[in-house]
C-alpha cells in the first residue's frame, strides 16, 4: 500500500499542471465531532496542508486551519508526505496547524487496512 501513496511528483512533469492530494477524516463514534486533515502538492511548487474540526454541538464554531509552504522535495523522514513538521506516515500521523487565532493539533497511530474501502 505505501509503494501506492508515495508522492508522484517528479521534475519531469513540471512543466505541467499537476497535484496530488492525502487526506483523512475521523469520526468520533460517540459525541460525533470529526477531523479533517488535507495534504496537497501543487505542480511541485507549493505544498498545502489544511485542518478542519467540527465539533459536536452545532451550536460550537468550526475551526479551520491551514499553511502554505514552498515545496521541498527533500525529505528527511520516511513519512508518505511532510509539510513544516506536519507528517503523514503508513500507520501514523502527526501535525500543529494555526491560522486566523486557531490552533488543531493531532498526533494519531492506526492500523492500516490494506482492504480498501472507498465512500463516495
Amino acid at each position: 500500500m505505501k509503494g501506492d501513496n508515495v508522492c508522484q511528483w517528479t521534475q519531469r512533469r513540471k512543466l505541467s499542471p499537476f497535484y496530488e492530494a492525502w487526506y483523512f477524516k475521523l469520526n468520533h463514534k460517540t459525541d460525533h465531532s470529526s477531523l479533517w486533515v488535507r495534504f496537497l502538492l501543487l505542480n511541485g511548487k507549493k505544498e498545502f496542508v489544511w485542518a478542519i474540526h467540527s465539533p459536536s454541538n452545532l451550536e460550537d464554531e468550526i475551526t479551520q486551519t491551514k499553511i502554505i509552504h514552498d515545496f521541498t522535495q527533500s525529505k528527511e523522514s520516511d513519512a508518505l508526505v511532510s509539510v513544516a513538521q506536519n507528517n503523514l506516515f503508513e500507520g501514523s500521523s502527526q501535525g500543529n496547524l494555526m491560522s486566523d487565532g486557531h490552533e488543531i493539533s493531532w498526533d494519531l497511530s492506526f492500523e492500516p487496512d490494506h482492504k480498501m474501502s472507498f465512500l463516495y
